[in-house]
């Protein structure tokens, strides 16, 4: 049982550490108990810890993060070939053995190829830079809409901004319709390359299904192989009894336990990645941009703190009385038909070219 609970330990911290990094701004790890105890747990590190290791570690912590550099690119190449080296050992002797008329490498490979490339090109490909030379073209692509942007002019670039773009501070650039910097390709996610991002995220997401599927079908000719179905183990009082799944389970651990570990390593990295892949389609389809939730969380939150006895100059008027679809239009003023908006994303230059023949 030392095994189940190591692995139930492991499960935990890993969706307590996705779910903490995804919500670390919301108010209830920052009110309340909780966030009583984060502020008890934060103020204990720095009395403990001395103040140069803290000081170093938010030196490479804030290049690590805030930096381009290649760190989580080779980090991501190194657990893809650690993953691939689990199937070539653990799992294509069993696959070999007992399905020897099939083709066990094609698929994989093909994916893996596949999902290399996008990958490639969504690290090197540009996103949209806005540079002197392309200000007026980007800037005829989209019109202010008053709320989510305003005519403002970029205080590193020295050029008025155009719709939907943003000064990213990690590669020190505007880019032409903004969604978020990946550290993970090294490079920003805008509108020329969003297109290979979300396929380098759907042929990842199916790389991992394939694994999950591969590992289990091998963990289950495992099993058949051995008979472990009817197998039996003696209790601690001396009784022969039949044996479980978490038994099975158990075993096959201590005998194959890469294959083990990754299987259930790539189960959780299916529902990860697959929910941010279902993420980042839904806003395509709905014409939308990672950037653009944040401004409406702020617009709204602006809102709600707005005094009934005062006034914030700041705040978008949002009337109590709004139609559901007004109010939609007005925080997502760019959204149209899906086949229209799967367009912009995955015809971005010929977009771009039909709107400033538009204008």
């Amino acid at each position: 049982m030392d095994f189940l609970m190591l692995t139930a330990i492991y499960v935990l911290l890993f969706g307590l550490s996705v779910a903490f990094y995804i919500y670390k701004d919301h108010r209830i790890l920052s009110t309340g108990p909780v966030g009583l105890l984060r502020e008890i747990i934060t103020q204990a590190f720095y009395r403990v810890v001395p103040s140069f290791i803290i000081h170093w570690s938010k030196t490479v912590g804030n290049y690590i993060l805030f930096k381009r550099n290649p760190l989580f690119q080779l980090v991501f190449v190194v657990l893809v070939l650690l993953g691939h080296g689990v199937f070539v050992y653990d799992m294509l002797p069993v696959l070999e053995i007992f399905e020897t008329e099939k083709n066990h490498t094609f698929l994989p490979l093909l994916v893996l190829f596949t999902n290399g490339l996008m990958f490639h090109w969504s690290c090197i490909a540009d996103p949209g830079e806005i540079t002197q030379k392309n200000l007026q073209l980007y800037s005829s692509v989209y019109e202010y809409d008053g709320n989510l942007y305003q005519q403002s002019v970029c205080p590193t670039c020295k050029f008025q901004k155009p719709a939907r773009s943003k000064h990213c501070s990690v590669c020190n650039r505007c880019v032409h319709r903004f969604d978020h910097h990946c550290v993970w390709t090294n490079n920003c996610v805008g509108g020329l390359n969003h297109r290979f991002f979300l396929l380098y995220l759907m042929t990842l997401t199916l790389m991992f299904v394939q694994g999950v599927y591969v590992g289990s079908h091998c963990l289950i000719l495992y099993i058949k192989h051995f008979n472990l179905w009817n197998a039996s183990y003696v209790d601690r009082d001396g009784i022969v009894r039949p044996v479980t799944l978490l038994i099975v389970f158990q075993h096959l651990f201590l005998q194959v336990p890469r294959l083990v570990f990754l299987v259930v390593s790539l189960v959780l990295l299916t529902f990860l990645v697959g929910g941010f892949t279902v993420y980042q389609l839904y806003l395509v389809c709905t014409n939308h941009t990672t950037n653009e939730t944040y401004k409406i969380k702020e617009i709204k939150n602006r809102h709600l703190h707005v005094q009934p006895n005062g006034t914030d100059n700041n705040a978008t008027v949002l009337p109590k009385k709004q139609s559901k679809s007004s109010a939609k239009k007005m925080l997502k003023p760019y959204q149209r038909s899906a086949v229209e908006n799967l367009y912009e994303v995955f015809v971005p230059y010929s977009f771009i070219k039909w709107k400033n023949k538009d204008n």
